[in-house]
């Protein structure tokens, strides 16, 4: 996918489901790409919460620390962090009920 087909493609499908969810979910990998820096700095301008799943002893930027409504450590396939996921998304619901 070209850098074109990559912009329109979030213009026309990815940006327009960010703006009709109530939070963002953003599983982190290893490495820092443009499609993960696109969704963090769309959701911050979005305001829209953002739920963060990162494996455990990875390296989590500060500032996206900040940003984040809840930071999930450990392996998004294990139901305790399944578990964690579901109750941060009833919590926000809660608080923003």
């Amino acid at each position: 996918m070209s850098s074109d087909q990559f912009i329109t493609h979030f213009q026309n499908e990815v940006f327009p489901m960010m703006e009709s969810s109530v939070a963002i979910l953003i599983i982190l990998s290893d490495s820092l790409d443009s499609k993960i820096c696109l969704e963090v700095g769309a959701a911050i301008l979005l305001n829209k919460p953002i739920i963060v799943v990162a494996k455990a002893h990875s390296l989590v930027p500060q500032a996206l620390e900040k940003v984040a409504y809840k930071l999930i450590v450990g392996d998004v396939l294990t139901d305790e962090v399944k578990a964690q996921v579901h109750q941060a998304l009833d919590d926000l619901v809660e608080n923003y009920s």
